[in-house]
């Protein structure tokens, strides 16, 4: 099950120091389909907006994406919000290394090489978060999505 937005607000506390993100302030939303649609014009678990000059950044997860029963897994939900830190993390390479990209001349090759620029990121990005999804589990965050079960 999806934890609450609360819950999630508290791993992402834990997580920053963690990442090296803790002067970064950063926000979680849970949002439905039709907000995910508006701020990726695609359907997808999770997406991050970011202000890289004020260090600030949204999460949202989109509570209503076909795959939240498969959230039940609970590495699912985590893997993309953990996806998404990493965005935040990669931000300042990203926005560099994207500018760049404006010295090519020819238009076509610079739209050509700035998605496949965007292809190498995001894949770097998830690799990035499924190495710390393995070495971090989400065990390590039991006390706060099941603290009943963890108190005396």
């Amino acid at each position: 099950m999806l934890p609450t937005q609360k819950q999630l607000q508290d791993i992402v506390e834990k997580l920053k120091p963690i990442l090296k993100i803790q002067d970064w302030k950063i926000s979680i939303e849970l949002c439905g389909d039709k907000k995910m649609q508006e701020l990726t014009e695609e359907y997808s678990y999770a997406c991050c907006r970011r202000d890289m000059k004020l260090k600030r950044a949204a999460v949202c997860i989109n509570k209503d994406h076909d795959g939240v029963d498969e959230w039940d897994r609970v590495d699912e939900w985590y893997a993309s919000l953990v996806h998404e830190l990493y965005h935040i993390l990669t931000q300042d390479v990203y926005y560099h290394a994207a500018s760049l990209l404006d010295y090519i001349q020819d238009e076509a090759t610079r739209g050509k090489e700035r998605n496949m620029f965007t292809i190498y990121h995001e894949q770097t990005v998830e690799m990035l978060a499924q190495g710390f999804v393995n070495a971090y589990p989400l065990s390590h965050f039991d006390y706060i999505l099941n603290p009943k079960e963890n108190q005396p």
